[in-house]
């Protein structure tokens, strides 16, 4: 788990950080046009990004 990793496991400042990151990372990935051979990829990182929004901004109001 991440809350488990050496990198994140003292600071949850730093784990809410990191998934921040990798949210924007998907989101802007998400708005590319679709790769050849990868139809799905798209849409999976729009999920992504959702959920990873909706984790961030819960970490952010507890």
């Amino acid at each position: 788990m991440l809350k488990d990793h050496p990198a994140t496991a003292d600071s949850p400042e730093t784990t809410t950080a990191f998934l921040a990151a990798l949210t924007g990372h998907w989101q802007r990935n998400a708005r590319k046009p679709a790769p050849p051979g990868a139809p799905g990829l798209r849409a999976y990182q729009h999920r992504a990004a959702a959920a990873g929004l909706a984790l961030v901004g819960y970490r952010l109001r507890a």
